[in-house]
């Protein structure tokens, strides 16, 4: 009777000595070159938004850090924005990550999870080249996606196990950039799921449908849940009010940013207004970091 009684304890012991090779293995794994240090909140429209610390919850403000298991939750029904800049940072220097992200508005509510995962409506560029912020893709989540684990003690490390064995679940669709070009493109959620516009670049998905990978060129929609690709127009896209307070470089000012990164995310600013035909943008400030767009 003894010996059955200390058999849930021992199970659980064993499978969590298996289970922390394969923590630390992931882990590992996932923690690379292209995977920012922190994403700084630059700006935010409206209220109700969110910084989760993974202890507690917060308003979140401008000069606020998402790092670690930090996320931002952005309200739906349209009701607000921000903007984050992410960073790659060393003992030496910081840099820019080449990545910026608009969460929200949307219809419904968006979040983004550090370092690479997003829900909702969002707003999304990678500048041109390697390394940058997310390299090995974006995960795009339907933002109704809920995990619930048992709470028998075996069941929940069983299901943590096989979430450690497969890093992509069913119903969540990756992007990632293409290497040669700069990227611009958006997501939201329609009726019949996830939707990708690729505004500039060609971007690669990857999903349980297609684990190779698939190519969604520029000035198309891809529907997730339909698979389909279908032309956009991608002018009038980017003459939009919402893109053109995106690629605006008033709403990225922040004195809470290294002069170096600024540099940088003033420099990948212009190169996207230059490539979808728009003219440089004046800046309300004095401050040289972006005299490059002038």
């Amino acid at each position: 009777m003894n010996n059955q009684v200390q058999k849930p304890g021992f199970l659980i012991r064993a499978f969590a000595a298996i289970l922390t090779p394969v923590c630390i293995l992931t882990t590992g794994f996932q923690v690379s070159a292209e995977e920012p240090s922190a994403a700084h909140i630059l700006y935010i429209e409206g209220s109700g938004l969110v910084l989760r610390d993974g202890v507690g919850l917060q308003a979140a403000k401008v000069g606020d850090q998402i790092r670690g298991n930090h996320s931002l939750s952005v309200p739906g029904q349209r009701r607000g924005w921000a903007y984050l800049g992410f960073v790659f940072e060393s003992s030496v220097v910081s840099d820019n990550a080449g990545l910026l992200v608009q969460a929200g508005p949307d219809d419904l509510p968006s979040e983004w999870s550090f370092p690479c995962t997003a829900k909702g409506g969002l707003r999304i560029a990678w500048k041109r080249g390697n390394n940058r912020g997310c390299e090995e893709g974006i995960r795009l989540q339907p933002s109704e996606s809920q995990t619930t684990l048992s709470l028998n003690p075996i069941n929940y490390l069983l299901q943590a196990f096989n979430n450690n064995l497969n890093t992509q679940t069913s119903d969540e669709l990756i992007v990632l950039p293409t290497s040669s070009e700069p990227v611009v493109f958006q997501v939201y959620e329609s009726a019949t799921g996830i939707e990708v516009e690729t505004v500039e670049g060609d971007l690669l998905i990857s999903s349980a449908k297609y684990s190779q990978g698939k190519l969604i060129p520029e000035g198309q929609r891809y529907s997730y849940d339909q698979d389909t690709i279908v032309p956009i127009d991608r002018d009038a896209i980017a003459r939009s009010p919402e893109m053109q307070d995106f690629l605006n470089p008033n709403n990225w000012l922040s004195k809470e940013l290294p002069q170096e990164v600024a540099t940088g995310i003033a420099e990948q600013l212009g190169e996207y207004r230059a490539v979808l035909g728009m003219p440089p943008q004046t800046v309300a400030t004095d401050s040289s970091i972006f005299s490059s767009l002038k």
